[in-house]
């Protein structure tokens, strides 16, 4: 079995951990235990359909971004992963032919299950690859001509944070002189298929046409893929006048002001495959305003975007720059930028094919959130260690906060200056958010604005919390379903919500939640499929409802339940 290993600094950690523990010795302090490095994980890669072992299968696997390992499998489809540290790990596989899959997916894109590792432990990973499906076609000119070194991306539509967003699947390709391309790889389903000329930094100045040739993803066509399956799409690519989106932006005090405006797509991702990236990165658009703040943007397609202005950065930036004494320390409108964070603006636009002119911007100053954690009342347990507050804004808008952890479960958040959530990490298991006040108000489930004033919030968190365990009814590969469990009140499903959960079935078909809130009627369902993300899709959530039973639920409750399984 061929093995790659990349373990950047390993060396240099242990040889700083080892000698760190010499001095503490020598202090006569107690030194810091060394993980020993004992567990391990092993598997198998087969063929779905046939069960055929694959050889050459990459194998990756990474814990937070900061630690990978890479091995491929043998002739026999066998993995191994040794001399591996506790921890929670995400088991990648990729192979030519076939759709990637994360360990815990039955199917591509189902929401994984990562490996939590112990020390010494020995874990044992198989996965079954689905065969990929392929789209192929050519891109052409008005006049017929093939069109080389185009980009070509193949977009799915999938929830992200709420919102449904077409996002890149697939590796993507580049024309050949012939104007062909084919991107492979695919799960099943509907495609969006793009094309845009020059290289990948050129979108801002020639936005992605959508097959069969339009500037805007309301008027493309979409491509059905089975499993395994191949189908055409031809591209041309016409001269098309896109809009002009002109205007001001102006500061807090009603001043022009030179700013970095941005002009982001509410739903076109575009960028890496959304597997090897996260959440890629909105289609995005940019400029900057001059002195007197104006602006213009060209060649904008149809859609809805976010248009936002980022003033404090420049003018920071600018002033520090031009501070003539450098010893005379941060000038003032550097100083408010440590201080608050960014003065930015957003707006909601819809772009429609006629130019947009005269749009006025104005930055308000960002606020200031300073909060603390704490043990909810009759908690016994000490409060959890690790917990950090997150900034994620209501509109999707890209805004630049700034955090800062404090000591005593304290933490500072600047920079936001519109509507915000609040979000909570680092939450172990079994405790859970109780409450979260901003100046004694209670925005738990609530956006928050703080209207570039200074505030003060309090998250209450608590051990005592409910528990519904079950099983679902025997039935053929059981394990591959997921539970969800809805409150009534459609309100409550707005992202983000505390009340909408789901749990995938163990191979005894057993599952658990925990940490849901006590409410007076909820829907829980077992379904066979369903793809990572579509538990925010409110559509989803109304046809569930209806085969779906259900329950009360009353505070720290331990309820059990058994639930016959549906098929989407």
């Amino acid at each position: 079995m061929t093995r790659r290993t990349i373990v950047p600094g390993v060396a240099l950690v242990l040889s700083t951990l080892l000698a760190s523990d010499v001095a503490a010795q020598r202090d006569g302090q107690t030194p810091q235990r060394v993980d020993p490095m004992t567990a391990s994980i092993k598997g198998t890669v087969t063929a779905a359909d046939t069960g055929a072992p694959v050889r050459g299968a990459e194998v990756r696997l990474a814990v937070r971004g900061s630690y990978n390992r890479l091995v491929t499998t043998d002739g026999d489809g066998l993995f191994s992963l040794t001399d591996l540290p506790a921890g929670e790990y995400r088991l990648t596989v990729t192979r030519t032919g076939f759709t990637s899959l994360v360990f815990g997916q039955r199917r591509p894109l189902e929401a994984p299950t990562p490996i939590d590792l112990s020390e010494g432990e020995a874990f044992t990973a198989n996965l079954a690859l689905t065969r990929g499906s392929a789209i192929h076609g050519r891109v052409i000119d008005e006049f017929g001509e093939p069109i080389a070194a185009a980009r070509v991306q193949v977009l799915r539509s999938r929830m992200v944070q709420g919102r449904r967003r077409l996002q890149s699947m697939g590796p993507g390709d580049q024309t050949d002189d012939t104007g062909a391309f084919r991107v492979y790889g695919l799960p099943p389903g509907d495609y969006y298929v793009t094309a845009s000329t020059g290289p990948a930094d050129s979108v801002r100045r020639n936005p992605p046409i959508y097959y069969p040739g339009t500037p805007s993803f309301t008027e493309a066509q979409t491509i059905s893929l089975a499993i395994g399956s191949e189908a055409s799409a031809d591209l041309q690519i016409q001269p098309f006048r896109n809009a002009r989106v002109s205007g001001r932006v102006f500061n807090a005090s009603g001043a022009p002001v030179a700013a970095m405006v941005q002009l982001s797509s509410e739903a076109i991702g575009t960028g890496p495959n959304f597997e090897n990236a996260g959440d890629p990165r909105a289609f995005m658009m940019m400029a900057d305003s001059g002195s007197d703040g104006r602006f213009t943007i060209e060649n904008v397609p149809p859609g809805p975007y976010i248009l936002t202005a980022n003033a404090s950065f420049v003018a920071g930036v600018i002033a520090g720059r031009e501070a003539a004494d450098p010893t005379a320390g941060p000038p003032k409108p550097m100083l408010d930028l440590m201080e608050r964070g960014p003065e930015t603006a957003s707006q909601a636009i819809v772009v429609a094919g006629a130019d947009m002119t005269d749009i006025a911007l104005t930055t308000r100053r960002g606020g200031v959130l300073s909060g603390t954690f704490v043990a909810e009342t009759g908690t016994v347990r000490p409060l959890p260690q690790g917990l950090s507050a997150q900034v994620r804004t209501a509109n999707g808008a890209p805004r630049m906060t700034m955090s800062q952890a404090g000591k005593g479960g304290t933490f500072r958040l600047a920079g936001m200056s519109g509507p915000f959530y609040l979000d909570i990490t680092g939450v172990p298991e079994g405790w859970t958010i109780s409450q979260i006040t901003v100046d004694g108000a209670d925005v738990t489930d609530e956006a928050i604005d703080l209207k570039g004033t200074n505030a003060t919030a309090r998250v209450v968190l608590t051990d005592r919390i409910t528990t519904i365990s079950g099983t679902v009814q025997p039935r053929r590969d059981r394990a591959g379903y997921s539970v969800v469990i809805f409150p009534d009140d459609s309100a409550r499903w707005t992202y983000p919500s505390r009340y909408v959960r789901t749990a995938r079935v163990d191979d005894s078909g057993r599952f658990s939640i925990s940490g849901l809130p006590a409410n007076a009627r909820y829907y829980a369902v077992a379904v066979d499929f369903l793809e990572e993300g579509e538990e925010q899709d409110a559509q989803v959530l109304e046809r569930l409802r209806a085969r779906a039973m259900t329950f009360s639920l009353g505070e720290a409750e331990q309820r059990s339940m058994v639930l016959d399984p549906i098929a989407r």
